[in-house]
């Protein structure tokens, strides 16, 4: 753990009421705008709404808010404050009610090409859906407790799952059969990655280990680590072992494609773990400065030159990859948790976030700024979050999938 503070960063944002799109619906209405420039102060307004010509004038009661529409699209605006802080803010473009309404959705995945989509949700079982129309194909049944692990193959026609039964299962998405069930985890699963096209994978748990499996013989390769408490987030990479040699002497023959690759895990214990995949040792712990107070990460990625991790306080923390000595920055817009930090397809500088209470930001690194912002979940926990070209699904603690199209 390093002595040196670590620079930090606010980030300014404009939220406005999760159903605001609803205007479009009245002749007049209006709805809550607020922002934030820290995080201990909001800025509050209100903006009524009228129609024109069949466009909507938006007249907020303070002068320093600022909006716009296009007369095309009518699931974004374009808001700033005294001139700055722009942002896009989208609606959903539809929204899928599923499970009857009556069960809880715990993890979303998405297939490569955006045609196929899986929810996992609290009752043990998973569905497989059109996301087009939202039409469900096939009901898998198999698990016992919540589904928190559901996420295509890049075939796009296998899909794994993963439970609170500390079982992963491997599913024909087409035929809706199971084709490997794979055992050994002690706890609930967290979370997994596959390496390549998926013959290996990792798998992380709430019994704090991870584990590389290896699918045709349903067989655990090695445990990779065992901690204390539960590793909630894994993500694996190339690019982080730094001229390091990896001890070819502990490579399996069962292993292929682990040549290079490490895997980051993000660790209820307040640290991010990188691991040597062929290895099987920890290349480092990053850790946090002494100033500040240790809490749990719950998700981690690599972007570019940086290693990101996400933690139970709100806090998004930046790592060099080539030097794991200190962090760079702190970024914070929140003192909720930080739940997903996933790469932006469409904007190479950007990373999307998502956090406990119910907000969706896509971040430009290299201006420290918040550039778009997904509404519709009101103040609740974004349980899983998808980005497939310029499409986004998202889903809460509730029974609604939630799809957004033409995201810049």
């Amino acid at each position: 753990m390093t002595s040196i503070e670590t620079p930090y960063h606010f980030l300014p944002y404009i939220s406005v009421q999760y159903d605001w799109q609803l205007a479009y619906k009245q002749d007049t209405d209006n709805f809550w705008i607020s922002y934030k420039n820290e995080l201990k102060s909001t800025i509050h307004g209100s903006v009524s709404t009228r129609k024109l010509n069949d466009k909507l004038i938006f007249e907020p009661n303070k002068p320093e808010f600022k909006l716009s529409s296009d007369s095309d699209d009518k699931n974004v605006i374009q808001v700033s404050y005294n001139g700055s802080n722009k942002m896009s803010i989208y609606s959903t473009d539809r929204i899928y009610k599923v499970l009857g309404g009556k069960k809880r959705i715990t993890s979303m995945g998405v297939s490569n090409l955006g045609e196929l989509g899986v929810y996992g949700s609290s009752d043990g079982t998973l569905e497989v859906f059109e996301t087009s129309d939202g039409q469900v194909r096939r009901k898998l049944d198999g698990h016992v407790g919540d589904v928190d692990l559901a996420m295509f193959f890049p075939s796009g026609k296998v899909l794994l799952s993963g439970a609170g039964d500390g079982r992963l299962k491997v599913w024909d998405a087409l035929e809706g059969t199971c084709a490997v069930t794979l055992m050994g985890h002690g706890g609930g699963i967290t979370s997994a990655g596959l390496i390549d096209k998926g013959r290996n994978l990792i798998s992380t748990s709430r019994d704090g280990s991870a584990r590389l499996w290896d699918l045709p013989t349903s067989s655990t390769i090695a445990t990779l680590t065992k901690l204390p408490r539960p590793i909630n987030q894994c993500y694996v990479a190339d690019g982080l072992l730094n001229g390091a040699q990896s001890n070819q002497e502990k490579k399996d023959q069962r292993e292929f494609g682990t040549d290079g690759k490490a895997v980051i895990l993000a660790s209820e214990e307040g640290f991010l773990q990188i691991i040597d995949v062929v290895g099987k040792s920890v290349i480092t712990q990053l850790s946090l400065s002494e100033q500040q107070s240790k809490s749990a990460f719950n998700a981690c990625t690599v972007h570019r030159n940086y290693i990101i991790g996400g933690d139970h306080d709100g806090n998004i923390h930046l790592w060099d990859k080539n030097n794991y000595n200190t962090p760079l920055t702190r970024l914070q817009f929140t003192n909720s948790p930080i739940h997903q930090i996933v790469n932006s397809p469409n904007n190479p500088n950007c990373i999307w976030v998502t956090s406990g209470d119910g907000y969706v930001f896509q971040v430009n690194l290299d201006t420290f700024q918040i550039q778009t912002s997904l509404t519709g979940i009101d103040t609740d926990v974004v349980t899983s979050f998808n980005v497939v070209n310029d499409q986004i699904f998202t889903t809460s603690r509730d029974s609604f999938i939630r799809c957004y199209k033409s995201i810049q």
